[in-house]
């Protein structure tokens, strides 16, 4: 998986706040984020929690357990698997998790499993990840990814909106949905997104070494842990946004040692990632401080505040 920008930089904790924050969210209540970085191992799920039966599921609920189906999208590229988790609430939008490079449904899962304490959160292997095994085609845009995002909801049979929540290339992948599907998307969360290519690459241009530069352009041009060409990633700063939309951009990047070069780097990421809160009016930007490239193992506490302030955001407008 992507351990951090281009793999610079690397974390897990489960803090039981949402269902209590989300509750007071929707009455209308707001907190101050915490910026708490507690740091754990990642849990990963249990092989029942995505091959279960609907009768298991029952079963499950009736026992206390949190009710799992799998889901199965298919693409032109092959099949996605993954799998959706909770039970639907009345006033509570469906969540779906989006991971980083090479992630996969089991990345955010001790997120998935605060989430899915209140209402329905789904997660899925991207094609080549995990589950969802076979060889995509050479040269797969952002775009592409985003058309898999909409294939997979089609067939979770969410209730729309949805609320998305991405991590890394995850991010650029909600962030690019809410775009392209304004009236499906109740609200996103984007932790640490790849910045926009053009953008991003004139600033650290200035900055970089031939070889920082050149490895900068060959992950763009699809050398990555997905084989992904990210160069489309500049639409984010070229679409529209409504001002109705409330999101949130997340942003942190630990220096994992090389002081040196996040001196010299950091400034045009950071300046990159907030042009992205900028976009949509109903956008903001929260610093993660300490919390590194995985926000979401090492904050989680932030994270769902962040996603119980974008929620409230709606419920204001």
């Amino acid at each position: 998986m992507d351990a951090g920008w281009r793999g610079r930089f690397a974390g897990a904790a489960a803090v039981p706040l949402l269902a209590l924050a989300l509750m007071a969210s929707a009455c209308g209540g707001s907190s101050d984020a915490s910026t708490s970085a507690a740091t754990t191992t990642t849990a990963s799920p249990p092989a029942s929690a995505v091959a279960s039966s609907p009768s298991a599921s029952a079963s499950s609920a009736a026992a206390g357990a949190v009710p799992t189906r799998s889901v199965e999208a298919a693409t032109p590229a092959g099949t996605l698997h993954g799998h959706c988790r909770g039970v639907p609430q009345k006033g509570f939008p469906a969540f779906v998790l989006e991971s980083g490079l090479g992630g996969g449904a089991s990345q955010m899962f001790t997120l998935e499993q605060e989430l899915s304490r209140r209402t329905v959160v789904c997660a899925y292997d991207r094609a080549g990840v995990g589950d969802s095994a076979f060889q995509p085609p050479r040269g797969r845009s952002t775009a592409d990814l985003v058309a898999d995002l909409g294939a997979f909801i089609a067939a979770a049979k969410l209730q729309s909106p949805v609320f998305l929540v991405g991590h890394s290339a995850g991010a650029n992948v909600v962030f690019m949905y809410a775009q392209a599907h304004p009236t499906g998307v109740a609200g996103f969360v984007s932790m640490n997104p790849i910045p926009p290519a053009d953008t991003y690459l004139r600033l650290v241009h200035k900055v970089e070494t031939k070889a920082e530069f050149r490895d900068e352009t060959t992950f763009y041009d699809g050398s990555n842990d997905e084989g992904v060409r990210f160069h489309d990633t500049e639409r984010m700063l070229k679409g529209t946004l409504p001002a109705t939309l409330p999101y949130a951009v997340m942003f942190d990047e630990d220096c994992d040692g090389d002081t040196e070069f996040c001196g010299r780097i950091l400034p045009s990421l950071t300046k990159a990632t907030r042009l992205l809160a900028a976009r949509g009016a109903g956008g903001r930007f929260v610093a993660a401080k300490g919390a590194g490239h995985d926000i979401f193992a090492n904050d989680q506490d932030l994270v769902l505040q962040t996603i119980v302030d974008v929620v409230h955001d709606r419920g204001a407008r």
